[in-house]
């Protein structure tokens, strides 16, 4: 995508990426989430991230537009070696190429890092985010069953996988 770049978050993007967040989670069952996040509620997240646990910004002609992160699969230190991968692309903009880049630097960055397995909890719903994980590679590797509810429903959630 022309002019696009995927680049490491810095504490100026907060503000767009808690933006884009909370769109999600007043409005949708791509993130589980039922309670808006604030700014500082994300600068803690950002410094906890670093270089092991990339948090990326997508840019285009100087604005965010989208957002991803690696985040440990486990604090128990056997599992060290996978992560679980968040994209997030601001909704008036989705289906533009912007999850695409953002997904495959996760993964690149997640080879580079020495990890061996990238997981995805996807909605089972989420018809656009589960291609996207398919098509780089991610395999469905479970299938969970009304884990999650929010706004008075029952959410079955997809488990995929991709080996590094």
């Amino acid at each position: 995508m022309p002019n696009l770049a995927v680049r490491p978050a810095r504490p100026a993007d907060l503000a767009t990426v808690v933006a884009i967040t909370n769109h999600y989670i007043r409005s949708s069952l791509c993130i589980m989430k039922e309670r808006e996040e604030t700014v500082e509620e994300r600068q803690d997240w950002l410094r906890r991230h670093g270089d092991r646990y990339p948090l990326l910004v997508a840019e285009r002609d100087g604005e965010v537009v989208g957002w991803g992160s690696l985040t440990p699969h486990s604090d128990r230190t056997a599992y060290r070696y996978t992560v679980h991968d968040a994209v997030y692309v601001r909704e008036d903009l989705r289906g533009q190429g912007i999850g695409d880049a953002i997904l495959g630097t996760l993964v690149d960055r997640a080879k580079e890092l020495g990890n061996h397995s990238v997981i995805a909890v996807i909605g089972s719903e989420q018809s656009a985010s589960l291609a996207l994980h398919r098509k780089h590679g991610f395999k469905d590797v479970g299938y969970l069953e009304q884990v999650g509810y929010k706004f008075g429903q029952w959410v079955d959630v997809v488990e995929l996988q991709r080996l590094l």
